[in-house]
């Protein structure tokens, strides 16, 4: 765009600094003419073409393998970035470029991503973990298994405790009961005797 500002300005200062001939004036037009499609096309091109984020590998396998979760795993955060930017369109579009150190291969691929990989990510966070975050995440949550189990357990030695209390009262007030029988029963026979 700047090449195309350049020149347009060139030919303006051509046009007022030169003698008003018809030639000059014919070939000041004609540039224009040529220029502004191209500049309307170039313009198209890049709207299409337009990308929210680049990424930038070391080789062109890398390009053909990479994929979001590759994307996310490198920086979290991106997972909110998009989520964000995802509020107000419909896609996130990420190039992924490779270009060799002599500059004469340029690979790129163009990962679009929607709001369903989000909701792949953060329904699995596992697979934008590291290893030792994976392992980890997995270390944490046998603790909290076994936590939870020894809960339980308590949980349970508790009632049983107190079904066993309860049986062993409810005996003492049936001996307690049937020690009243046996001394009103005896009270009784005093009485008659």
């Amino acid at each position: 765009m700047n090449i195309i500002m350049s020149i347009l300005s060139f030919l303006y200062v051509a046009t007022a600094t030169s003698s008003k001939t018809s030639n000059s004036m014919f070939f000041c037009y004609a540039v224009l003419v040529l220029l502004i499609p191209c500049f309307i096309i170039w313009l198209i091109v890049k709207i299409v073409n337009r990308v929210d984020d680049t990424v930038q590998v070391r080789s062109g396998v890398a390009v053909e393998n990479y994929d979001f979760i590759k994307y996310f795993k490198e920086d979290r955060n991106r997972v909110k970035t998009v989520e964000y930017a995802l509020m107000t369109k419909d896609r996130y579009k990420v190039r992924v470029n490779y270009t060799s150190p002599a500059g004469r291969k340029i690979v790129y691929k163009v990962i679009i991503l929607t709001s369903f990989e989000i909701n792949y990510v953060k329904s699995n966070p596992s697979a934008i973990m590291t290893t030792t975050e994976y392992n980890q995440m997995v270390r944490g949550q046998k603790q909290i298994e076994k936590e939870r189990e020894k809960a339980l357990k308590e949980r349970q030695k508790a009632i049983k405790d107190a079904e066993r209390e309860q049986l062993r009262k409810e005996k003492e007030a049936e001996r307690e009961q049937k020690q009243k029988e046996k001394e009103a029963l005896k009270a009784e026979q005093k009485a008659l005797l």
